[in-house]
């Protein structure tokens, strides 16, 4: 998130532990007695001790309700516990069995469906952004050849901004499956960061 902070913010920031490596501080952690020094990894919701479905179950309460995996022509395949729990590309923990691997391609909060599908079918070339924010003027970016990364474990994908009318796009250089709406999406020139924005 980064991203979204101003050059003169930017300026401000002191990260202490810029030099060392995840590695290097576990061992720091544990010379000194920490505990943690060797707990893994989590890329899941901190703050939720429990896991975020108890998380979310505790704080949305009413509003997740149960509905339909359907595919992409709308037939009915089976029933989801409420799409607050799944995100796009999904595939494990689904409860339901197809017989051939299928994953989450669209969620419908509307009608609270979940649409399944092909790995292919989450395949894109073109993102729209919303939210965006750049530390350079647009213009000077447009014509470069970027690095996006739509997730922070991804190597990245090189493409160019494309503006049409006042809609903002993103256009890859080869599809890929590693886009959902609502995550965001970071710019790299160079090595350094000079933008992002929001899927929509």
């Amino acid at each position: 998130m980064l991203y979204r902070l101003s050059p003169n913010k930017l300026e401000k920031l002191i990260f202490p532990l810029k030099d060392y490596s995840k590695q290097e501080i576990r061992e720091i952690a544990l010379k000194i007695g920490l505990e943690i020094h060797n707990k893994k990894d989590s890329q899941g919701i901190c703050f939720a001790k429990e896991g975020y479905k108890e998380f979310l179950k505790e704080n949305l309460k009413d509003e997740i309700v149960r509905g339909n995996y359907v595919d992409k022509d709308g037939n009915i395949l089976g029933e989801h516990e409420g799409y607050q729990f799944y995100t796009i590309g999904q595939r494990r923990g689904l409860g339901i069995n197809l017989s051939k691997p299928i994953f989450i391609t669209e969620i419908r909060p509307l009608t609270n469906e979940i649409v399944l599908g092909e790995f292919s079918e989450l395949f894109i070339d073109k993102v729209e952004l919303m939210n965006s924010k750049f530390s350079v003027e647009y213009e000077k970016l447009e014509n470069l050849e970027l690095l996006a990364r739509p997730r922070f474990s991804s190597t990245g994908f090189y493409g160019k901004l494309i503006k049409d009318k006042n809609k903002i796009y993103f256009k890859y250089n080869e599809e890929n499956a590693h886009n959902a709406k609502g995550q965001h999406i970071v710019f790299f020139y160079d090595g350094f960061v000079v933008g992002g924005g929001e899927i929509k």
